[in-house]
């Protein structure tokens, strides 16, 4: 693609099947082929005005007190990892086991400097706080404000006479989902409560049900309001226990990975989570398993100045005549642009509610995504993905720009293209890059290795004389 790089990656996925290739040196062989919470723009918010909600922005983000992130590098041992993090005063509390991130226990006070300690050792991939995110949504306090515009500006209904969805299951990481709802009548499958490790899902605070309203509210039952998603699955993943919808890095990490184990094809993050790495890891890892993630771009109505990440589709919102609205961030993290204001959607207590925000652009984006697949099980994350932004209607720049990304989702010419679409045959290719080919070693040793593909890259494994060494999800594949 033409805009900043996303990345390439290695172990191919390919019509969800994987490649596997196989090369030799020197008896290793390779084997298998986020900012603060933001507000919306102050003139079309005003927080003093009952029934509107509003995260606030911080010049520095919030972070779990004396929490810290920790991944090492593959090929890293439990105990050279322990003596790590025991160096440094530190304990492990917990263990995100399918990402293998740990985390770990500092005084609040030595937090900065225990992270800029790891960040120097060689066997640490990476080390950041444990951030708190809020939720990314304006809800403007007029019950006639609203209607469900959105749709055909999608092409939605087109979308629909090929794909409802079927078979489709949408993870909604969030502040969990009002299951008594009419609206949610036999659409929704097991979810779980990453904050609190149970299968307590109920909403704590109303956000997590706007959000599933917009990706598969009942449609076509005489009741409420219809859904993008239409016939997708909703899996509840409660990723905070606090009123106030606040939500980890770590237990959105958690959620995303049970709802990879679990049967989830697309997820959902309305926070800003998707730009710290524990985050990205996660969302790497649900790509591993077949499935692709979406984010919420923030409501600052500004460029964050975050980097893009190749794990995650980042949504900014649009109006209904197709500009960006006044609260939506952008910058070059931007991938599509979805509509997000005056959103007609499911509220909690067994309402409904117009709703604005991009964190209602990103879910939007997710249920085409799922009529994508469900048209075309074949495709690799990376195929819809790309499907995605082939269709997308072309708005500001010609081409990708930082405002609409590759441009406003359309859902009837997505689905279309899925249809038609063909999988991928191509194999990947990988090289070592040190040490180099014949070197001799001893001791501790890094090793380097380039991967490359046309469509997508899952992971590297790395092999010494037939024992597995570790696995790598992120570039610069390291061991």
């Amino acid at each position: 693609m033409a805009y900043p790089d996303h990345g390439s990656r290695w172990h191919k996925l390919g019509g969800m099947a994987a490649w596997a290739a196989s090369v030799a040196v020197f008896g290793l062989f390779v084997v298998t082929g986020l900012e603060a919470p933001v507000q919306a723009d102050a003139s079309s918010v005003n927080p003093s005005v009952p029934g509107q909600w509003v995260a606030l922005e911080r010049t520095s983000p919030a972070a779990v007190p004396g929490r810290i992130l920790v991944k090492r590098k593959p090929g890293v041992s439990d105990d050279r990892l322990q003596q790590a993090i025991g160096a440094q005063g530190g304990r492990t509390v917990g263990r995100i086991a399918q990402i293998d991130v740990h985390e770990i226990q500092v005084p609040d006070h030595a937090v900065a400097r225990v992270i800029a300690a790891l960040e120097r050792n060689p066997a640490i991939e990476f080390a950041h706080p444990d951030y708190l995110e809020e939720l990314l949504s304006v809800i403007p306090d007029d019950p006639r404000y609203g209607s469900a515009w959105h749709l055909p500006n999608i092409e939605a209904p087109t979308a629909w006479t090929m794909s409802k969805g079927d078979g489709i299951v949408v993870a909604i990481l969030d502040t969990g989902i009002d299951s008594s709802h009419p609206d949610f009548a036999g659409k929704l499958v097991q979810g779980w409560n990453a904050a609190s490790q149970s299968d307590d899902t109920s909403d704590v605070h109303g956000h997590g049900t706007r959000v599933a309203g917009t990706v598969g509210a009942a449609t076509n039952n005489g009741t409420g309001v219809a859904a993008v998603g239409w016939n997708a699955e909703i899996m509840p993943i409660r990723v905070t226990d606090r009123s106030d919808g606040v939500a980890s890095s770590s237990d959105m990490a958690r959620g995303l990975t049970w709802a990879a184990d679990n049967g989830a094809h697309v997820a959902n993050m309305s926070y800003m989570s998707w730009r710290w790495s524990t985050v990205q890891s996660a969302a790497q890892y649900m790509r591993n398993q077949g499935g692709i993630v979406f984010g919420a771009a923030g409501n600052s109505g500004q460029d964050a100045g975050i980097s893009p990440t190749p794990h995650v589709v980042v949504v900014s919102a649009t109006a209904s005549n197709d500009t960006l609205t006044s609260f939506s961030n952008f910058g070059s993290y931007i991938d599509l642009a979805a509509p997000g204001a005056s959103i007609q959607t499911t509220s909690r207590g067994g309402g409904y509610a117009s709703v604005s925000g991009t964190s209602f652009a990103s879910p939007i984006s997710a249920a085409v995504a799922a009529l994508v697949m469900a048209a075309n099980r074949q495709l690799s994350p990376a195929q819809v993905e790309q499907i995605l932004f082939d269709s997308a209607e072309d708005l500001g720049t010609v081409g990708w720009d930082p405002h609409f990304g590759w441009g406003r989702v359309n859902a009837g010419r997505a689905v279309s293209m899925a249809w038609s679409q063909d999988t991928d045959r191509e194999p990947p290719e990988v090289a070592f890059l040190s040490p180099v080919q014949g070197a001799t070693v001893e001791g501790d040793t890094l090793v380097r290795v380039a991967a490359s593909d046309n469509v997508e890259l899952a992971k590297v494994d790395l092999y010494a004389d037939g024992r597995e060494i570790g696995t790598a999800t992120l570039a610069p594949f390291e061991f």
